[in-house]
């Protein structure tokens, strides 16, 4: 059983942390599929642990256009192309990316915010 000045330790540790509701991590991807995600020499983080936001995934989206096709073809022609249209997003994380993440409260989630400088 803990003696008192452990539980007043722990207590102390605790009140801290929860005036620190998230942190700030920074990863490497380690492997895009299955995704890992390195934070340190000894932690990698994988499956459940990690919380993908739509700057991380592969997605679709609409748009609208207003384009022209260059000429070309025999006879030389153009397609015009307007109107709105369901395009994919190609955003899944690389291995070797470094990305900007945030620590939920007890460290069990991890929110992968975005890639980390001009990648």
């Amino acid at each position: 059983m803990p003696d008192m000045v452990q539980i007043i330790k722990l207590a102390a540790i605790e009140a801290l942390d929860a005036k620190k509701p998230v942190n700030i991590v920074y990863g490497t991807v380690k492997s895009a599929s299955p995704l890992s995600i390195q934070i340190s020499q000894k932690i990698t983080l994988k499956g459940e642990a990690l919380v993908l936001t739509r700057n991380v995934t592969d997605y679709t989206g609409d748009v609208t256009v207003s384009h022209a096709t260059e000429k070309d073809g025999s006879p030389p022609h153009i397609h015009g192309i307007s109107g709105k249209k369901t395009v994919t997003f190609h955003n899944a994380l690389k291995s070797g990316e470094k990305v900007v993440m945030m620590r939920v409260q007890g460290g069990q989630k991890y929110l992968v915010l975005d890639r980390v400088g001009g990648q």
